[in-house]
């Protein structure tokens, strides 16, 4: 397989690492963005197979529309700096139909991807009432939410379901809690801590069955406390995140090819994302539907 990078220089180097280090594939480009001046993107190979795109969120945006839709992409979400910005990206790819791939880092990272599996497969039995608290160095401009927190609540769509009823409601500019009432009946308290210190991940996840947390922290990051009382901590150790990202999007795409365009499942999470922005804006809890 035949391959081009795009992007910025310290995180190219990362992704071609992991690509050279595979003997059926074959870097055919590796082309580094002048952000001072993203005219100058030279022209690339229409021979390449998968085009990895691993350039600034702000710059993502001017990136695939040069792309076009003839050859397969990768790229991390967010794919650009707000969500209005985004749901005209979109829409760009769908009508260009483009075959694109957004990989949000969360679904592939050891911990998540195993609180994931562990939940998604009735572990802990039905769920209960589940609390995720993000707490981050930065405070936002434009009530804009950070890369970590749209991870963050992409996961939770993808692991615990659409809503029915979403609340969120500001504190202040750097304290926020989102309440949702998933369909399944069951619900998640999630806080937006900014500008309170180091980057940290917290989640405590209750079923019928019993109870798992994770610390981002912690040593030992995943506890596991059940209803017959017995308790155990998990710690999933493996390769980078990145290079779990690449391996998955590899396996896709020479396995299951059909699956590698993500689009329909990207578009309904940033519609769960402009409820919470809508609750935000509005101070009123919003319904699915209207309704």
């Amino acid at each position: 397989m035949k391959v081009t990078l795009i992007g910025n220089e310290s995180e190219l180097s990362k992704h071609l690492s992991f690509w050279e280090s595979i003997p059926a594939v074959q870097v055919e480009q590796s082309i580094v963005v002048n952000e001072d001046n993203l005219d100058s993107l030279p022209s690339f190979s229409y021979q390449s197979e998968l085009i990895d795109v691993c350039a600034s969120t702000e710059w993502k945006p001017f990136i695939l529309k040069r792309l076009g839709r003839k050859i397969p992409i990768i790229v991390e979400s967010p794919i650009a700096s707000s969500i209005r910005e985004t749901k005209h990206l979109l829409n760009f790819i769908k009508e260009e139909q483009m075959m694109i791939r957004i990989v949000n880092p969360l679904m592939t990272s050891p911990e998540w991807m195993n609180l994931n599996q562990r939940f998604t497969t009735h572990q802990l039995g039905n769920s209960g009432v589940n609390r995720i608290s993000s707490k981050s160095e930065v405070v936002p401009g434009d009530d804009r939410f950070l890369e970590q927190e749209l991870h963050v609540i992409d996961w939770i769509y993808r692991t615990f379901g659409d809503f029915n009823t979403i609340f969120a409601k500001k504190v202040d500019s750097r304290y926020m809690t989102v309440h949702i009432r998933h369909k399944d009946n069951s619900f998640t308290h999630l806080e937006l801590a900014r500008g309170f210190g180091k980057e940290e991940l917290n989640i405590e996840l209750a079923g019928s069955k019993g109870m798992l947390t994770h610390k981002s922290n912690e040593t030992n990051p995943i506890s596991i406390a059940k209803i017959d009382m017995s308790k155990r901590k998990v710690n999933p150790i493996g390769t980078s995140l990145i290079q779990r990202q690449l391996e998955d999007v590899h396996h896709i795409l020479t396995k299951d090819h059909h699956s590698f365009n993500n689009i329909t499942e990207v578009t309904e999470t940033i519609d769960f994302i402009e409820a919470i922005e809508s609750s935000f804006n509005q101070a009123i809890p919003v319904t699915k539907g209207g309704a």
